[in-house]
């Protein structure tokens, strides 16, 4: 578990610990400040092809780099997990990035949010050369609850991105100098959580519809034509309360959807994936994976290339990767990771699982040119309770771990 004091709580802790003398004053001062820096939170990954070889870009989310202050802090490293640099983006009042898509000439989009002034926040879209320097940085939609979470690149070297302005969903189109396409607020949506651009130009979105405090809510997917109207709407209710996390364009043209879905007893939540037709959004099959007594969810989901011939030839290649988190309830909380290899019809061909302590999370899944797959998460190391550090691993194109990188606090 881990236990953070912010600022306001920490200042009733040491109101109610003051009658009970300097010692206990000094101790909560102590945990107050050691707890407004330290944490280090993977959120995304992107895997840029380049002439030299791949380099593997992390984005963490950290207040270390400015002690108590969220930041963006991205790394480049090689295919051996050595970073090659490393940099940091936002400015007070803070700034929290949370999505990376690949940006002309070598470049990358970093996607998220800034706080503008005290619990205010708009989105957040910078556009980074090969070098990680800043060519332009926007913020969108009206300063309020308003984010941006996912980011996808289009065909002409902009960038589509989606996220929430306000608690109702939100998503704008950008061209690659940042000048503003258009923007899109979907009254009846919570939040666009995945967005998917297929080859005619129009847009895939997983929406969040409806959003609980106590479990899954109501999901919908939506399609757009490429002037922002709307194309097609399937709503999920009627297959149970699901919250959409990922979305992916397979290469039959479909669309793969994933998230968690409440389990009809109320106790274990499962994912959840779909696939459905891009030309209506029918369902063409559906899901639930995860084990009895744990509660499942999606964290990422990958698309794989064509093999290259018919899907009745090749009923048990590999189409899509996805990355879940497992969570068993007993003595103490154990967390899991694992990667699925999943069939085209959805079936599961293979899965590789680690981790198992309380303080593991997952965060995102990429695959290098080569098959070889990478994992962003996080975790609490030994003896460092309360401080959480960045993970990388390297794993073969089956799944199996080849290397652990631990990125240190700053």
């Amino acid at each position: 578990m881990i236990f953070v004091v912010g600022a306001g709580l920490g200042r009733m802790l040491l109101g109610w610990l003051g009658h009970r003398g300097t010692p206990d004053l000094e101790w909560a001062r102590k945990v107050d400040k050691e707890n407004s820096t330290g944490h280090s939170f993977s959120k995304a990954l992107l895997v840029s092809a380049r002439s030299d070889g791949d380099q593997t870009l992390l984005l963490v989310e950290t207040n270390s780099k400015v002690p108590g202050e969220e930041r963006a802090w991205l790394l480049w490293l090689d295919r051996n997990g050595k970073v090659l640099r490393e940099k940091v983006y936002g400015a007070s009042l803070g700034a929290s990035g949370l999505a990376l898509a690949p940006a002309p000439a070598d470049g990358t989009f970093l996607v998220g949010d800034r706080q503008v002034s005290r619990n205010t926040f708009q989105g957040w879209v910078l556009r980074l050369d090969a070098a990680g320097e800043v060519l332009w940085e926007k913020t969108l939609g009206r300063p309020g609850l308003t984010g941006l979470e996912t980011a996808r690149t289009l065909a002409d070297g902009g960038v589509v991105v989606g996220g929430a302005q306000q608690s109702v969903g939100y998503i704008a189109r950008l061209d690659p100098n940042g000048d503003m396409v258009w923007e899109k607020e979907l009254p009846e949506q919570r939040r666009v959580s995945a967005v998917v651009p297929l080859a005619d130009g129009s847009l895939v979105l997983g929406c969040r519809t409806e959003i609980s405090t106590t479990g899954p809510g109501r999901s919908s997917v939506l399609a757009l034509r490429a002037d922002g109207t709307m194309l097609w709407k399937t709503d999920l209710s009627s297959q149970g309360k699901i919250d959409l996390k990922a979305a992916a364009r397979l290469a039959s043209g479909d669309v793969l959807v994933a998230g968690r879905r409440a389990s009809v007893d109320g106790k274990d939540d499962a994912a959840w994936l779909a696939r459905l037709g891009a030309a209506a959004g029918q369902i063409v099959w559906q899901h639930s994976l995860g084990e009895p007594g744990e509660s499942t969810d999606v964290s990422d989901l990958l698309a794989l290339p064509t093999p290259g011939q018919q899907e009745a030839e090749h009923p048990k290649e590999a189409e899509a990767l996805l990355l879940v988190s497992a969570v068993r309830m007993g003595e103490r909380i154990e967390r899991h990771r694992a990667v699925v290899a999943l069939g085209t019809n959805g079936s599961v061909l293979w899965q590789k699982r680690w981790g198992g302590s309380d303080t593991d999370y997952t965060a995102s899944l990429a695959r290098r040119t080569d098959g070889s797959l990478v994992v962003a998460g996080s975790f609490q190391r030994a003896g460092q309770v309360g401080k959480t550090q960045a993970v990388l691993w390297q794993l073969d194109a089956e799944g199996a771990i080849l290397a652990e990188h631990i990125h240190d606090l700053p």
